[in-house]
């Protein structure tokens, strides 16, 4: 098994959406899991010019984990001068445990590096103990726990 990682490209539109909808589905009910993937509801259905402007975002990326020239995984990055967070990550339940998760987590950090990030951080939803341990597996520790109340519905 081959894999790799690279960033999202527009020819990956049906793959990614596919994706994305398993990913929301992965989370749905789930404590913060519906802001936690904010970004896959976005990819969901995403095709020509609608993905070449998310892809075009400066402060955004999406990163793609494939294995052996499949897409199986996605990690969805932000950044600014300071800091480049991890905001989602999902890997494909046919595809765990091959290590698809800790390259898309080690290609984070090195496109942190080479922004020249000052440091590199990753949300993890309550009780998410797989990515507990794959970014504490980065020498990563928690460091904030962010509480929140929803004011109205999202529309």
């Amino acid at each position: 098994m081959q894999i790799s990682v690279r960033p999202l490209q527009l020819a990956d539109d049906a793959e990614i959406s596919d994706l994305a909808s398993a990913a929301v589905l992965s989370v749905e009910g789930r404590r913060g899991g519906g802001e936690y993937l904010e970004l896959f509801h976005h990819l969901e259905g995403l095709h020509g010019e609608e993905l070449t402007e998310l892809l075009a975002t400066s402060q955004r990326e999406v990163l793609v984990g494939l294995l052996d020239g499949h897409l199986f995984a996605a990690c969805v990055l932000r950044h600014d001068a300071a800091v480049l967070t991890v905001e989602a990550l999902y890997v494909d339940p046919e595809a765990r445990e091959v290590g698809l998760g800790a390259a898309l987590m080690k290609a984070a950090q090195q496109r942190a590096e080479d922004l020249q990030c000052e440091r590199f951080e990753a949300l993890a939803l309550p009780g998410d103990r797989h990515m507990k341990q794959r970014a504490e597996s980065e020498a990563m520790k928690a460091r904030l726990l962010v509480l929140s109340k929803a004011l109205r519905e999202r529309s």
